[in-house]
């Protein structure tokens, strides 16, 4: 029959019939509509839902580092806060934390900026006062012991050992102001004169105890370099000097070990002997710190005092010999004036330092900082 498809051929499949089993199109076979399906199967509700799932503990995250000084509580980024950043509370002279090379040399130029007519009078005063024991005690040793050595001994350790005991009851009568200062507060001369008035006593006499026992132990060197300079004996002055630079480190050790006493005296109220005991626990462990700071601070004095010393000559080209000596004598009093309330200050400063260190000092500072004067 004409039009007809070949007997071979399947017959064309509309779009819209039901796929039968073995379609050559590909479709797919036919399912029972009436066959039980998978979703009416039973199966454990228990076993397969999993909002009833036993519940998967969350995976710990990492523990967080202590925070660090500098570091403020609360603060997202805490951990990852720089040691000594500089964020710590400061209520008033210095910031309530350890302190470094740059906080001191701040906080002594500001101790003494803030209250200029304490430092330089009381400076004033204990200098007056403490500069009449030379006098007498190189009299009598002229009327008693008229000899050449002695007196050579005399006028060379005078003034380096007055010096001394001058600079031993400042750091003492200072060490209030700075505490007074490190809480906000404002020192006063009247108030600090009455500090004076009640340890200036313990603080001279333990001063002339100390710089008696450092000359003692150096007497020994500086005589044979003064006998055997007056004998002209050049082999006798190196052993002199050899034995003057052995003898200076005990000296050193000492003078070190000891200079938290004048500030614990007052500062604390101690009395002479526990304050020993105290400036040795608290220098225990930062010696070399301590030995570094003192002559850093020692040698920018000595740089400013020359300086001083060098502005004195000038006149000398203009003017007469004898005036030259008297401007250079009062430029060595003016130095001495103005640079040994810096100094005083320091020994002040590192007693609170290592307090903050070892015993958290700055959390009492903090807690009192509206006292204006702690104990």
């Amino acid at each position: 029959m004409t039009g007809a498809p070949p007997p071979n051929d399947p017959p064309e499949r509309s779009p819209w019939a039901r796929p039968t089993a073995g379609d050559p199109h590909g479709y797919p076979a036919p399912r029972d509509e009436w066959a039980p399906r998978d979703e009416w199967a039973p199966r454990d509700e228990w076993a397969t839902r999993a909002e009833w799932a036993s519940p998967v503990p969350p995976s710990p995250g990492p523990v967080p580092a202590a925070p660090q000084w500098g570091s403020r509580i609360g603060d997202a980024d805490a951990t990852l806060a720089p040691v000594w950043a500089g964020t710590a509370h400061r209520p008033g002279l210095i910031p309530l934390r350890p302190l470094d090379i740059g906080d001191l040399l701040q906080a002594t130029w500001s101790a003494v900026r803030r209250a200029p007519g304490v430092y330089f009078g009381m400076t004033l005063v204990v200098c007056v006062v403490i500069g009449v024991v030379p006098v007498v005690i190189g009299s009598l040793m002229l009327v008693i012991a008229d000899d050449a050595i002695l007196t050579a001994i005399g006028d060379s350790a005078g003034p380096p050992l007055l010096s001394a005991v001058i600079a031993v009851v400042l750091s003492g009568i200072f060490a209030h102001t700075v505490a007074q200062q490190s809480v906000g507060g404002t020192p006063t001369f009247a108030d600090t004169l009455a500090v004076a008035r009640r340890h200036g006593l313990r603080l001279t006499g333990f001063a002339l105890a100390l710089e008696i026992l450092m000359v003692v132990i150096l007497l020994p060197a500086v005589v044979v370099i003064f006998w055997s300079t007056g004998e002209i004996r050049p082999d006798l002055i190196v052993v002199g000097l050899l034995m003057l630079f052995a003898l200076a480190v005990p000296v050193v050790w000492l003078y070190i070990r000891s200079l938290f006493v004048a500030p614990a005296m007052v500062v604390e109220d101690m009395s002479v002997g526990p304050a020993i005991r105290r400036s040795l626990q608290l220098t225990t462990g930062r010696f070399w710190r301590t030995l570094g700071i003192v002559v850093l601070f020692n040698l920018i004095a000595g740089v400013i005092e020359g300086v001083l010393g060098m502005a004195a000559t000038f006149p000398s080209f203009v003017v007469g010999t004898a005036v030259t000596q008297w401007l250079s004598m009062a430029a060595t009093v003016i130095g001495t004036l103005v640079i040994s309330p810096f100094l005083a200050v320091l020994p002040a400063l590192l007693h609170v330092d290592a307090r903050m260190r070892d015993e958290a000092f700055d959390v009492a500072l903090a807690r009192h900082s509206t006292a204006g004067y702690l104990r």
